[in-house]
């Protein structure tokens, strides 16, 4: 669990340093990877001896990525990301029943870093993978002893910036019947993504269940035994923020402001000001 294959480990190095290239037009190819050496040592967490899990590997390889990321922004500060969530997110709810057990199993992404020259996208699959949100409808036809009470983006769960980070996600789900398992792996409930060149840090991820008016949080990992009428919120946070929020274009601001995107405009404003800025006519 969580060892990433000497192939994931590669594709994150060579995906940070290619993402740092900016080049829109260059096609993936060997070429590209010819002149970079990776070291990675057989036996470590990045290059498991063979016969090891390999479940959830993107999680580590995403670590990869941002260590890769954290070295060149040494180097070229303005070409490197802030970063986002980064992490596999593998979210089920399960339960048994004759002949068989019914499944519900949710990948679910969190927000982009932001960069210089743009905002992040938001609840998104992180940069090493391709994956879609399930829509509710679907859920609740294959799984019926859950009901999606919500689900949508999280304001302000990203970095604050001169260029934001994309919001993360919540969904809530209520359990209807008894005997049902919910398993989980992730990451971000310790350290959040990280801001980058005076951006702020994004939110932490959080998962909790409330049992008759009482709420329990639980780790990014493991399994837990629910019954009806329990409620499971999952929280993933949004990317880290780009640049010093003070230095953030006022009309882009206005604009998050009037659409919720932003709801405390502090860490935008300098200390002088004291209102936020007016939002532009609709």
């Amino acid at each position: 669990m969580f060892n990433s294959t000497f192939a994931s480990s590669m594709a994150a190095a060579v995906a940070a340093l290619r993402s740092a290239l900016g080049d829109l037009e260059m096609p993936a190819n060997d070429g590209c990877d010819r002149p970079v050496t990776v070291r990675l040592p057989e036996g470590s967490l990045l290059h498991p001896s063979p016969g090891l899990p390999v479940r959830a590997r993107a999680t580590a390889a995403c670590r990869a990525l941002d260590a890769v990321h954290d070295a060149l922004g040494k180097a070229a500060p303005d070409r490197i990301p802030a970063q986002g969530m980064n992490a596999t997110t593998g979210f089920f709810l399960s339960r048994r029943r004759p002949g068989g057990v019914d499944l519900h199993l949710d990948i679910v992404g969190g927000g982009w870093g932001a960069a210089k020259d743009y905002d992040a996208i938001h609840a998104t699959d992180h940069v090493l993978s391709s994956c879609r949100l399930t829509p509710v409808e679907a859920i609740e036809q294959v799984a019926p002893f859950l009901r999606m009470e919500a689900t949508g983006l999280i304001p302000e769960s990203f970095g604050a910036g001169r260029f934001i980070g994309g919001m993360g996600i919540f969904r809530r789900y209520r359990v209807l019947t008894d005997d049902v398992t919910l398993s989980i792996y992730s990451d971000r409930f310790v350290l959040p993504p990280q801001g980058r060149e005076g951006g702020r840090d994004g939110a932490l991820a959080r998962l909790t269940v409330t049992r008759d008016g009482e709420e329990t949080a639980l780790p990014g990992f493991g399994t837990c035994e629910l019954r009806a009428g329990d409620v499971v919120e999952l929280r993933l946070p949004g990317g880290g923020g780009w640049g010093d929020p003070r230095d953030r274009d006022r009309a882009a601001l206005a604009r998050d402001l009037a659409d919720g995107t932003i709801l405390d405009p502090a860490p935008y404003l300098p200390p002088a000001e004291t209102s936020s800025p007016t939002p532009p006519p609709e």
